[in-house]
């Protein structure tokens, strides 16, 4: 390659297994290194798959037809073909697969506006990909299901490039520093795991492999959050209440105290069959106007908007109730009704908004496990 990765290699090696068409890449600094490569790619190939070696097909190059490569094949009993000088036809599939991973990167590396020197990052992660597709050659199986017998899963495959953040552990950020870090993804760590990713830290200038990320593929779009399992049974859809104009001007928010009804899945949206269970609608909380005149605003903070004029003592004292519902029923039942159920349902969507919880159905046999709503008036608000 005219560049070198951010780690110094210059050159990449690839070990495609005939049978199943599945595709190893190793990084090198110098073409010497081959010899280890191969090494260390057969002792892993032939553990994993359970079988042996028993033929290598490569080009005449000389870091294949050195004496210590053809001593080593000798002694393991692999038989050697070499194809003849200006042939490739004669290794065609490692010259098909060489091309795969190229145009791959180099559509990746344009299409993610990052730097040619993460080319090593790309080139490995078109073969984790490459790996997972279908095949004509082998009846439209992927190789490493032709490999290992079981289809892969997909799930974990995002897009090249995309803007990643991560916890910043608490031993490692003082009270005031970002709890995240804006990372760029670069692939997958297959060392680790399939679904860890490889991700690099243009602050620290460092790559990391890491499982518990964020990733936003498309900018602008929504955060995909991995490492914690979404459920796919529940979707969540938002819709503000509409406007409506008093004869004085003021703009306030008419609001039912009702159950909310579905809403008819948009047709740029998937149906809910598509998720497999029910689709549970939540509506943010809106404007109301509370039981003194008060406008309520999206946020909570309460604002009086009535003129208030300074008048002299006239030496009476006002009692409120201060005693705080202990139960729903009790809330909704009170004047100020309104307030309690905007405070309870903001909580509700502040739950969700963070992912600490996902709202679906019960499935069937389980048992819910029951829950307190703690119900306090602030003094000081």
């Amino acid at each position: 390659m005219q560049v070198s990765t951010i780690s110094g290699e210059k050159y990449f090696v690839t070990f495609i297994d005939e049978k199943s068409g599945r595709i190893a890449v190793t990084l090198l600094k110098n073409k010497s290194e081959v010899f280890g490569a191969f090494h260390a790619y057969k002792a892993w190939a032939e553990k994993d798959a359970g079988t042996v070696i028993r033929t290598l097909r490569s080009d005449g190059e000389g870091e294949y037809t050195s004496n210590e490569f053809k001593h080593y094949l000798w002694s393991c009993g692999i038989a050697h073909s070499v194809s003849p000088p200006y042939t490739p036809s004669h290794n065609g599939m490692a010259e098909k697969g060489n091309r795969t991973l190229m145009e791959s990167a180099r559509c990746m590396i344009e299409e993610a506006k990052v730097d040619r020197t993460f080319w090593g990052f790309a080139v490995a992660a078109a073969a984790h990909i490459h790996n997972r597709l279908p095949s004509r050659a082998h009846q439209d199986m992927a190789p490493l299901e032709h490999w290992t017998g079981n289809r892969p899963n997909l799930e974990h495959l995002r897009i090249f490039g995309s803007t990643t953040y991560t916890l910043i552990p608490e031993a490692k950020r003082q009270k005031l520093d970002s709890r995240s870090a804006k990372c760029i993804l670069l692939g997958y760590d297959e060392e680790v795991g399939s679904k860890v990713y490889r991700l690099y830290n243009p602050a620290t200038k460092r790559v990391v492999s890491l499982r518990d990320v964020i990733i936003n593929e498309v900018p602008g779009g929504e955060k995909v959050s991995h490492g914690q399992d979404r459920k796919r049974g529940s979707k969540v859809e938002y819709s503000l209440p509409e406007e409506k104009e008093k004869e004085s001007g003021e703009q306030i928010f008419e609001r039912s105290l009702e159950p909310i009804a579905p809403l008819e899945p948009s047709p740029e949206e998937p149906n809910s069959e598509e998720f497999g269970g029910d689709v549970i609608v939540v509506r943010p909380p809106a404007n109301i106007v509370g039981p003194r005149g008060d406008t309520v605003s999206e946020s909570g903070l309460r604002r009086s908007e009535r003129q208030r004029h300074q008048g002299e003592p006239s030496g009476r004292a006002m009692v409120a109730n201060i005693e705080d519902p202990q139960t729903p029923d009790e809330a909704l039942a009170r004047d100020d009704r309104n307030l309690w159920y905007e405070a309870w349902e903001s909580e509700v969507d502040s739950l969700v908004r963070n992912e600490t919880c996902v709202l679906t159905a019960l499935p069937k046999g389980r048992e819910t496990i029951g829950c307190r709503w703690l119900f306090k008036r602030k003094e000081d608000g």
